[in-house]
């Protein structure tokens, strides 16, 4: 089979990105040059661990003809390491009795690698062709991994008055990039018996503009319940390498695609959080739950199959629920 080769230039998104991204470091620059001339002395870190439930609008699949043999391969478990640093902002950006800070947030996380294994019969596809078999077994494994870095101007809304209630408004840009790998082997028979192999590699690449809302409650002494929530659009570019190799007679087969892409994005989090003063005084552990959704952030169709190409969204979604444990120290 001859090797194809599909690849869609998306020059009007690669501007739009530019663009994107040229406003975001202008914004960036901007916000932090002061930072040195009338900066008030304070701010805050944060380093968080959490664990999760990752789900999605697709299942990652090794393809099997009939349709009652595929695989799904989609990951059980999600893990991600984040941590935040938030610095008071000039005092001449106060305005109205409002404090404003700035603060770069980020979050790096992979799923476990999903396998599966068993037998199919009569007959697998993997790429562009059906082989009848007496039985034929097969192995594919699947991992999932982000990286999201947040940049934001924020803002105290001040009307919490007698109650405590904090409210504070953010707005700047959020950088992302998600890839998923599947690889696939399939060892055929009856003899002479073959191997066929496939690694299937989706990414999305993107930024934009970000808000989010962020409260917290007094509940006791030095303990609060902390909600937080945020919206993004992310413009930038979906990508989808399919290889293909094996059979007998030995064939070839390769797919690259690369298009424009528009994902928007939800997170919302709520935590309980508990103030120390040791080991270091105004620390917080909060501890809570979280949950993410992205839309659109990979196309899982089969664009190598000839037989059961119906399997895959176009526009697959991709949602994470998780626990997670914070540890916040002031400086």
């Amino acid at each position: 089979m001859a090797i194809q080769s599909i690849i869609a230039g998306p020059g009007a998104s690669r501007a739009r990105l530019r663009n994107t991204a040229s406003a975001i470091a202008v914004a960036v620059l901007l916000g932090l040059q002061p930072l040195s001339a009338d900066a008030e002395d304070g701010g805050s870190m944060y380093f968080e661990f959490s664990y999760g439930k990752p789900q999605g609008n697709d299942v990652p699949w090794a393809e099997a003809f009939p349709a009652a043999n595929v695989v799904s391969v989609f990951p059980s478990q999600s893990y991600e390491f984040g941590f935040g640093l938030i610095h008071d902002a000039p005092a001449s950006w106060s305005a109205g009795g409002t404090d404003w800070d700035v603060g770069l947030f980020a979050r790096f996380g992979a799923t476990n690698r999903e396998t599966e294994s068993g037998l199919a019969s009569p007959y697998f596809n993997v790429i562009g062709g059906n082989y009848a078999t007496f039985y034929t077994f097969g192995r594919v494994e699947h991992r999932e991994t982000h990286a999201i870095i947040d940049f934001e101007a924020r803002r105290d809304l001040g009307f919490g008055g007698d109650s405590g209630i904090d409210a504070t408004i953010g707005l700047g840009g959020r950088f992302a990039h998600f890839n998923a790998s599947t690889s696939t082997e399939f060892i055929y028979l009856p003899l002479p018996a073959f191997t066929m192999r496939e690694e299937r590699d989706l990414t999305f690449t993107g930024i934009g503009p970000r808000v989010s809302l962020d409260l917290s409650a007094p509940i006791a002494d030095k303990v609060s319940l902390d909600f937080s929530g945020g919206a993004s659009l992310l413009f930038g570019s979906r990508k989808v390498d399919i290889s293909a190799v094996g059979g007998l007679p030995f064939v070839s087969n390769t797919v690259s695609t690369n298009v424009s892409a528009t994902v928007p994005t939800l997170d919302a989090s709520l935590a309980v959080s508990f103030g120390f003063d040791q080991p270091v005084e105004g620390g917080k552990l909060s501890i809570g739950v979280a949950g993410d959704a992205w839309y659109g952030i990979y196309d899982t169709r089969n664009t190598v199959s000839i037989t059961a190409s119906s399997f895959g969204e176009a526009d697959a979604d991709r949602y994470n629920w998780r626990a997670f444990m914070r540890y916040t120290i002031p400086f």
